[in-house]
């Protein structure tokens, strides 16, 4: 699924820029704002994608920068 690379690649862009975790969390997560809710602005999509593997590895680089 290209839209699931595309997105991870993203999330680690976002992760090297970001200082702190609350702001990786913030821009990938945020339920208006966030690149989650950008990229699938379909409840139902959004949903779906929250099931994935890019979905999990996104929360380890949440959790690797809170490290």
């Amino acid at each position: 699924m290209k839209t699931s690379i595309d997105i991870l690649s993203e999330s680690k862009y976002l992760a090297e820029e970001s200082k702190t975790w609350a702001d990786l969390s913030n821009a990938i997560f945020d339920p208006v704002d966030g690149l989650v809710a950008k990229r699938f602005p379909d409840a139902a999509e959004r949903t779906a994608f929250c099931k994935s593997n890019t979905y999990v590895a996104m929360h380890g680089l949440v959790k690797k920068k809170m490290e």
